[in-house]
């Protein structure tokens, strides 16, 4: 029962040691990319929150944060940068009309 136990227990951390360098090397390789996403987020919600109106600038608010929570899972680096153009051009529109 011991050696039955001892090997689930071996088998669940390297599982568990693949998951974390899993984990670690997207981390590591999308560093630049998430703080560029998280730049565009901060930027689009700023110059969202500089409506006049009321009603425009929550509706702003309310699409930049659903959107964003929408692709939060997205992890294909060509979607990733597909998003972050449009992100942009959003950005782009909410100046204009500002």
């Amino acid at each position: 029962m011991q050696a039955q136990f001892g090997y689930l227990e071996i088998r669940v951390l390297e599982l568990k040691r693949k998951e974390g360098r899993s984990r670690i090397s997207c981390s590591i390789m999308a560093a630049s990319t998430r703080s560029q996403v998280i730049s565009l987020y901060k930027m689009m919600l700023k110059e969202s929150s500089r409506f006049p109106s009321y009603n425009y600038r929550t509706y702003a608010l309310r699409r930049v944060r659903d959107a964003f929570r929408a692709n939060r899972e997205v992890e294909d680096p060509k979607a990733v940068e597909r998003l972050m153009d449009e992100g942009e051009q959003m950005l782009a529109l909410i100046q204009r009309q500002v």
